[in-house]
């Protein structure tokens, strides 16, 4: 636009023109080609400095922007590092909380080891305890047993031994009666078979006859 009105400017200068000397009409055509260079130089003066003003408008919505993203650069960043933060700190309550459960748990194992260890020692003195009892019972028992035997083992010898002696004194009051000379012959003869019966008797008697103590007197016995 601006260029189109300096155009005409010329032209009507130039017609204007059409009543001067050739000189003047040179003189003006230098003037107004001064003032069209000055004119000229002007606009681009101008045109620079709007050149130069949009450059710096430009280079500062460049830095604007450039400050802006680094802004957000930063706030992102922060954001980031905040995130990263929270996550850091999350996985450190989940470690602590894991952490208080495997002590929990570990707690639990413990006790129940021990518990378990004690059962086992319970167990363990129990069954050493009825082993013992068993023990102790079967060596008395058996003590009291052999003793027993032996004193119906001496008690049989006894038996025998008095019925001995009885059967003994017998035969020889009976052979003192025929030697005495005082019974016939019949009574002589019955008692020689009296005699015999009881020697074969005596003899063949078995020794399941013999009596046999009872426990019970056995234990009162040894007692007194």
């Amino acid at each position: 636009m601006k260029w189109q009105l300096l155009i005409i400017f010329a032209i009507l200068f130039q017609g204007c023109n059409l009543f001067k000397t050739q000189d003047e009409i040179e003189q003006q055509r230098k003037e107004e080609h001064l003032r069209f260079e000055k004119k000229l130089q002007e606009l681009k003066e101008v045109e620079l400095k709007k050149i130069e003003e949009q450059t710096k408008i430009q280079l500062a919505l460049l830095q604007s922007k450039k400050e802006l993203a680094n802004i957000n650069k930063t706030q992102e960043l922060k954001k980031a590092e905040l995130q990263l933060e929270l996550d850091k700190q999350k996985i450190l309550l989940q470690k602590e909380q894991l952490k208080q459960e495997y002590q929990l748990k570990l707690k639990e194992t413990e006790k129940d080891a021990v518990m378990e260890e004690k059962l086992y020692i319970v167990l363990l003195i129990a069954l050493l305890i009825l082993t013992i009892s068993f023990f102790t019972y079967y060596y008395f028992k058996k003590r009291r047993e052999d003793k027993l035997m032996a004193y119906n083992d001496n008690l049989k010898k006894y038996f025998h031994q008095k019925e001995n002696e009885a059967r003994l004194q017998i035969a020889e009051k009976i052979l003192d009666t025929i030697n005495s000379g005082h019974l016939d012959k019949e009574q002589e003869n019955q008692l020689i078979r009296a005699l015999s019966g009881a020697t074969t008797q005596q003899e063949t008697t078995p020794q399941e006859e013999i009596p046999q103590i009872e426990e019970k007197k056995f234990i009162e016995i040894e007692h007194k």
